[in-house]
């Protein structure tokens, strides 16, 4: 009985060690993104970009992109990630991160930059081939990324 008890146990725990562990990686995965600021701008936006946002909001992205043209900035005209033109001596104070269902998570960073108060951005993540993804920023100037970069698509 003892040992049924014990199997039954591991068994109900082992969805909640795989969702730590989930969790724990989506937190690795935004605090990486935050740290590599402090080694260079990072070229989300261009070649870095299918490591950090998922399929579509990438796609939203591109597209943005090339509507713009050449020479031209479309309605994404900032670094999405830290929310700002200039990264520049940003820090990451934070992050918090929450499951959101089996594939999915939200994270909240929160960030310090030296000419101004802290701020933070709410990215939902999604799993993609195993790996997190951004699929969605929020912050208080764009309450969601895709929903700019769909409604700027339409206008045209």
């Amino acid at each position: 009985m003892r040992l049924t008890c014990l199997l039954s146990l591991a068994i109900t725990a082992m969805p909640l060690l795989a969702e730590a562990q989930d969790l724990s990686a989506a937190h690795a995965f935004v605090a990486a993104l935050y740290d590599r600021y402090g080694h260079g701008d990072p070229e989300y936006l261009g070649r870095d970009g299918p490591s950090v946002f998922d399929p579509s909001l990438l796609r939203l992205i591109r597209r943005d992109q090339t509507r713009a043209g050449p020479g031209y900035v479309g309605a994404l005209d900032w670094d999405p990630i830290c929310g700002c033109q200039d990264a520049d001596g940003l820090k990451l104070v934070g992050v918090n991160t929450l499951s959101a269902g089996p594939t999915k998570a939200q994270a909240t960073a929160k960030l310090s930059f030296p000419s101004g108060g802290p701020i933070a951005i709410r990215l939902d993540l999604i799993r993609v081939g195993g790996a997190w993804r951004v699929s969605d920023i929020h912050e208080r100037e764009t309450p969601s990324l895709v929903h700019l970069l769909n409604r700027s698509g339409q206008k045209r």
